[in-house]
Formats: C-alpha cells, sequence, structure tokens
C-alpha cells in the first residue's frame, strides 16, 4: 500500500508509470519507478533506469511531456525528465527561477502553450505556475484575473482542451488541532481566451475546438459548431509545410460537425510519430489546431 505518489499514462509504450509516495503514517518516502504493463494482462514491472534519478518523493507532481516522450517529476528544488521515446533515461532539468510550494499541488500539461500548469493553493504558497517548457525550461507565476479558489491540497485537476482551461475539483486543509475543511467545488483557469479558441473569427459563434484526442494514438477529432451552413476545407500538414492529408472540401450544414483523421497520408500510408497542423477553412475564416501523433 502506498499514498501521495504520482503516476501519468504514457501513450508511447500504452504503460502507467507511478514513482514515489509514501508507504504508512510514517511517512517512508519512496524512491521506486513502477511500470504497469496496460496489455493483457495487467502486469506491473519495478524499472530501474540509468541516470540522474529524483530522490525519494511524495505529494510531488508528474505529467506527460507528449512533444518530447518524457515523463516530468517535479518536486522542491528540482524537475526531472524520464525519457520514453528509446530507453528509459533520468536526467536533471534545474529549470531557473522561484519554484512553486509542491506538497500536494495540482498539475496539468497545458498542450496549446507546451507548459506544465501547477495551481498550489495551500498556507505554505498559494498561486498559478507555469513551466514552460521551449525554448528551455523555465519557471514563471501567472496571475489571472478573477476570484481564486480558497487555500487545499490534493484537488483534483484536469485539463479541458475544448475550452483551454483547468478544471479544479475538491481537496482539503488541515486546520488547528484536528480539524480539517473538505472542499467539494469546482474551479475552472481560463488559460486561453475564448475568443482565441476560435482565432477572432469575424463570423460570430463559429467554432473550432482542439484536436482531441491530442496526443493521438488513432483518431484525432475536430469539433466544428456553424451557425450556418458553409463550405468546408479541411487539411494535415507536418511541421514542414507539406500537405499530408485532404480531410474534407464540402458543404456541411448548420449545427455541430464533426472532421476525423486517423492519422494515415493521402496514399493511406501511417504517418510517422510527430507533430502536425491540422487547418480548416471555414467560408473566409482559417483555423490551425496542432497534433501530436504517437502510434
Amino acid at each position: 500500500m502506498r499514498f501521495d505518489q504520482s503516476a501519468v499514462y504514457d501513450p508511447w509504450n500504452d504503460q502507467m508509470l507511478m514513482y514515489g509516495g509514501t508507504t504508512n503514517a510514517n511517512a517512508d518516502t519512496l524512491a521506486e519507478l513502477w511500470s504497469l504493463s496496460l496489455g493483457d494482462p495487467l502486469s506491473w514491472t519495478l524499472m530501474n533506469p540509468p541516470g540522474a534519478a529524483p530522490p525519494p518523493l511524495a505529494g510531488h507532481a508528474a505529467i506527460f511531456d507528449p512533444l518530447r516522450g518524457r515523463m516530468l517529476v517535479m518536486a522542491p528544488s528540482n524537475v526531472w525528465a524520464l525519457a520514453l521515446g528509446g530507453p528509459m533515461e533520468w536526467s536533471r532539468l534545474s529549470p531557473p527561477g522561484p519554484q512553486p510550494y509542491w506538497r500536494l499541488s495540482s498539475t496539468v500539461y497545458d498542450p496549446v502553450h507546451d507548459r506544465a500548469i501547477t495551481m498550489n493553493a495551500s498556507t505554505q504558497g498559494e498561486g498559478v505556475w507555469a513551466l514552460d517548457l521551449s525554448p528551455a525550461p523555465a519557471w514563471r507565476v501567472l496571475t489571472p484575473a478573477g476570484s481564486a479558489p480558497p487555500s487545499r491540497l490534493a484537488a483534483a485537476a484536469i485539463y479541458d482542451p475544448y475550452r483551454g482551461r483547468v478544471i479544479l475539483h475538491g481537496g482539503y486543509l488541515p486546520g488547528p488541532g484536528c480539524t480539517t475543511q473538505y472542499w467539494s467545488d469546482t474551479w475552472a483557469l481560463q488559460l486561453v481566451p475564448p475568443e482565441q479558441l476560435a482565432v477572432d473569427s469575424p463570423t460570430p459563434a463559429l467554432r473550432v475546438s482542439a484536436a482531441i484526442p491530442n496526443p493521438s494514438r488513432g483518431q484525432a477529432r475536430l469539433r466544428l459548431d456553424l451557425p450556418r451552413a458553409a463550405s468546408v476545407r479541411a487539411e494535415v500538414y507536418d511541421l514542414g509545410g507539406r500537405l499530408v492529408h485532404k480531410l474534407a472540401d464540402e458543404t456541411f450544414a448548420a449545427g455541430i460537425r464533426e472532421i476525423a483523421w486517423n492519422g494515415s497520408n493521402r496514399a493511406g500510408g501511417r504517418v510517422p510519430d510527430g507533430v502536425y497542423f491540422l487547418r480548416v477553412t471555414v467560408g473566409s475564416d482559417r483555423f490551425i489546431r496542432r497534433v501530436v501523433v504517437l502510434h
């Protein structure tokens, strides 16, 4: 039995990776990396990759970095990367800048801006932090407008790709003596302004969602909200600007419509793993959405 560990899904190898945690009330902290193979049958394996591994950790955070194929383990004083695209290997990133308070914070990956977002709202440090991953990892404090959630630990958090926001739910906060405040509320942190989700479209109510899922192991989808019938053209391009596939070139009726790409090229073959851009033209409006393909 353990708790306060971190875990991510690794789509490159179809496994869950779990690091650290504690095993009992005496806070025996672990420095173990476990892999749960998600094939049939499920199978746990204790991993011992080489490199600069993290120390024993609990109450820390971890994300999967889809653009670089790695697990990032985040804790006070440092960030560690576990390469997953080939042989596993640890490395220490040492991003500059002040760092957030980590104990039981809530962390997600923001694919639009290629960064980790950490929301820590405890009595030992509050705020929203970004770990920018490009061009080089670096921490900075974000200052979102609006009311912030009350202080809490261990809140659940997800990234909502359709609406460009983080959803935060629940958590608790220890009080004096044996008192504890438990929360069951839900908060949203908007990372992408709603008007930018439609790339400043001059057509009222016209929206094109982000690519879902992202990363994609097979089919990626875009949702279109069309206020009226319109001509729609959808194409896939690679990082070099080369046309990979044409997905649509027709008139769509008004309403909610969907465009899907199965990760193939114009010849029907499977495209290599990497970053691709879905360009959707609706009438005179143009939208670009990025998707990471991991077969």
